[in-house]
């Protein structure tokens, strides 16, 4: 039974991605927001302009250059969480709370994210230590002089009437382009990170992200050792026979946990195993 929900993180993913990616190196992927799957975070932001310089040819290009370089050095990398629903204590159990049903909340067990990004039930979800992974990414971030940024995301509407006297996130002061592109760029993403990289519309709220993002070099991907980070792998109800020669190999190899997920009326069923019970030579 799950004491902390701040302990673990999980990551959904394919067959494929597991075996020729991920095990043999021990290493994960930040990608470039460009990649992602929210239109949100994939197109770039519109800005408008707020201070004593708000037009002018020379202006007009630095917001322009503002915009499009704007997520060009951050990489990230999305994981799933616990919430504290997921949680068997005695302190919800004195206060009358439903620990009974905990399960049901696991970061792994959610067959939305099963389907969408674990190649319909048939890859695997990743377990990590988010404190040991939290330290090597902050380890990757230092080793190329940037910086790192990690927390859950915040599900919330945009808003559509925002007033014309309004600023926000998406309101740059123009003075902070005097400095430069990426000097504005540090500034205004200081003063509004969360509404910038970790809020995100209600319609993702099932998914209880919680992310990392690594400012730095620019370059289509950052790849991370997760060392000894990642603590268990579960194999989804589809996993493929073939591919569990690779899980074997590495379960034996490594101190991890490894089970199979099962649904049973819909109720998630995760079953430990031992890595000499998978098939393969």
């Amino acid at each position: 039974m799950l004491q902390d929900h701040e302990k673990y993180v999980y990551h959904y993913t394919r067959t494929c991605t597991l075996v020729k990616n991920i095990l043999p190196t021990n290493r994960i992927r930040l990608s470039p927001f460009s990649e992602l799957n929210d239109p949100l975070e994939f197109k770039n932001y519109i800005f408008s302009r707020v201070g004593a310089r708000v037009s002018g040819a020379d202006l007009d290009a630095q917001m322009d250059a503002f915009a499009t370089n704007f997520r060009a050095r951050w990489r990230v990398a999305c994981f799933s969480a616990d919430v504290y629903e997921s949680t068997a204590t005695r302190m919800r159990e004195d206060k009358g709370e439903d620990i009974i049903s905990a399960a049901l909340y696991r970061g792994h067990s959610r067959p939305q994210m099963w389907a969408h990004y674990a190649n319909n039930h048939a890859g695997v979800c990743l377990i990590f230590d988010k404190k040991l992974l939290h330290t090597v990414m902050a380890a990757a971030a230092q080793s190329i002089d940037g910086q790192v940024h990690a927390k859950r995301v915040i599900y919330k509407p945009r808003q559509l009437n925002r007033s014309l006297y309004e600023t926000d996130h998406l309101t740059l002061d123009t003075e902070l382009l005097r400095y430069g592109t990426d000097h504005a760029i540090e500034l205004h993403t200081a003063r509004y990170i969360d509404d910038l990289f970790f809020t995100k519309n209600p319609d993702w709220n099932n998914e209880q992200e919680y992310r990392w993002i690594i400012w730095g070099r620019e370059g289509s991907y950052l790849h991370i050792n997760y060392q000894d980070a990642l603590v268990g792998l579960i194999l989804g109800p589809r996993f493929p026979r073939e591919a569990e020669k690779h899980v074997k190999e590495y379960g034996l190899n490594n101190k991890i946990s490894i089970a199979r997920m099962d649904w049973v009326n819909g109720i998630p069923q995760p079953s430990p195993t031992h890595p000499r019970l998978l098939s393969g030579s």
